[in-house]
């Protein structure tokens, strides 16, 4: 019998790179994203410095998730947007705290959205389509449902 194991591909930032399988495929430049920050923005670019991905962690306070470890309901989320396609993705952020390039890049290469130095087409699409916007969607549907009840 012989066993084999799989490995999970792993991403890393490195100098402002993104690198993959001991590769660079990408840069990656971060603003703001520091412990009392309230924004976080990461612009994701092609080697040759063509715009590619911008990112941005928001955060919103959802009644639906109040509980005794989470209080206040907040639902951290990153939000993609892709150069050429006029819709967005959400996924969850996977940092309590402060959110770090190593979160964006691993959900970057996971989908495989960087493909020889430019967005993968088919890919993007993909990824829009499975993620959507839904913690968007949520928090419209939470303003419109207070804006009803002061009526």
């Amino acid at each position: 019998m012989i066993a084999t194991g799989v490995f999970a591909q792993k991403a890393d930032v490195k100098n402002d790179q993104i690198i993959f399988e001991g590769k660079a495929i990408a840069q990656i430049e971060k603003d703001g994203c520091g412990a009392l920050s309230s924004s976080c923005n990461f612009y994701i670019s092609s080697l040759s410095g063509e715009p590619l991905i911008t990112v941005v962690a928001l955060e919103m306070t959802d009644p639906q998730q109040v509980n005794s470890g989470n209080p206040e309901g907040k639902v951290r989320f990153l939000r993609f947007s892709f150069t050429g396609f006029d819709d967005v993705a959400e996924i969850r952020n996977p940092a309590m705290l402060n959110t770090r390039a190593k979160d964006v890049v691993q959900s970057i290469v996971k989908a495989r959205l960087i493909q020889e130095d430019v967005l993968d087409k088919t890919a993007v699409e993909n990824f829009i389509r499975a993620n959507g916007t839904r913690f968007t969607d949520r928090q419209k549907s939470i303003r419109s449902i207070i804006i009803e009840d002061r009526r």
